[in-house]
């Protein structure tokens, strides 16, 4: 593999933002673009990253992470990874410091309750756990849709009571929707598309199934947060928010041109 700094940058991706980061380190940086590695934990993601990108497909622990860096002389780690993947942060950090290593966290910016134009609602709930979100959801209706992804779903099946019936909208892909079949959703339980959706298409989909709570999480704009509890409220629909973790980063940013900066303080 190409590697022109001499070491490597390890980048935690599978989000829109790291996408175009790397889109961008190939455009415009081509140096460091060849001395990247991108870590993702499934085909898809790696599919959707630019040619030429040289991509590592598997889930890492710390140690894994440990050994990764030291085999691969990584000596910058630039997290991009979801704001609710927060174990992949939590290792990152954990290897960066033991290894004495550069880590940069991108933290998308987060919409603040406040800001939404039905913030003050009576059926908006706010929760910190995926564990409390279930506990909410079944105590508030009978038709509850996920909008969570799919890692989480066995909390929802293992909180769900009688008479309660579970809707998920997932990714359209083979992984995702096995693990949906293998927690017992059928067909007509399995919303699979690829977002992000307008509050129009989210406002269609809860009628159609004839939802009356939605959990969600604060993921951001780019995950069309707003779009779709401003869809829920307005149809008085209770919508569930999980909030993000509450993680100390060493150092964040919002802001491509802060990353560079830290990585060209690598010697």
């Amino acid at each position: 593999m190409s590697n022109p700094l001499g070491y490597r940058i390890l980048l935690f991706g599978g989000t829109q933002e790291s996408r175009e980061f790397v889109m961008d380190l190939k455009n415009n940086h081509p140096d460091l673009f060849d001395s990247t590695i991108v870590s993702v934990t499934s085909s898809y993601g790696a599919s959707l990253l630019p040619c030429g990108t040289q991509v590592y497909i598997q889930r890492l622990n710390v140690e894994d992470m440990l050994q990764f860096c030291l085999v691969q002389k990584v000596r910058c780690i630039v997290d991009l990874s979801h704001p609710f993947a927060a174990q992949v942060s939590i290792n990152a950090i954990d290897a960066s410091e033991k290894l004495k290593i550069q880590y940069i966290r991108f933290e998308r910016e987060p919409i603040h309750i406040s800001n939404l134009s039905h913030h003050a609602n009576d059926n908006l709930h706010i929760v910190y756990s995926y564990e409390e979100a279930a506990k909410v959801a079944f105590s508030l209706g009978e038709r509850i849709l996920l909008t969570t992804g799919s890692k989480t779903l066995k909390v929802f099946v293992d909180y769900r009571t009688p008479n309660k019936h579970l809707m998920v909208r997932v990714l359209p892909t083979s992984e995702v929707i096995t693990i949906c079949e293998s927690l017992g959703f059928t067909p007509d339980h399995i919303i699979a598309m690829k977002g992000p959706f307008s509050k129009k298409m989210n406002q269609m989909i809860l009628e159609d199934y004839k939802i009356d709570v939605m959990v969600t999480k604060e993921s951001g704009a780019t995950g069309g947060f707003a779009e779709k509890v401003e869809a829920a409220l307005e149809m008085n629909i209770k919508a569930i928010v999980i909030a993000r973790p509450n993680i100390q980063y060493p150092f964040y940013t919002n802001a491509f041109e802060d990353i560079y900066k830290k990585i060209y303080e690598v010697a």
